[in-house]
């Protein structure tokens, strides 16, 4: 398993395109990806496992690309 850290976020950051990423993407439910939402806003970190290394770079880049900061961690 590849785990990310999401850590901070941009100004302008776009929230609802970034809970549907991690909810498709990562099979997060809505209610613990709007959680990770919230608390990336209010200045928490979290980290989630996915699968593949693939799967892992098209989370970030993706969500990077909303203003989500957020990088692959080593275990």
């Amino acid at each position: 398993m590849i785990k990310v850290i999401f850590y901070g976020w941009v100004v302008g950051m776009e929230k609802i395109p970034f809970i549907k990423l991690l909810h498709e993407k990562a099979n997060l439910s809505l209610k613990e990806a709007k959680m990770i939402k919230d608390g990336i806003v209010d200045g928490k970190e979290y980290v989630i496992e996915i699968k593949s290394l693939e799967l892992a770079n098209e989370i970030i880049i993706k969500a990077q690309s909303l203003g989500v900061k957020c990088k692959i961690i080593n275990s």
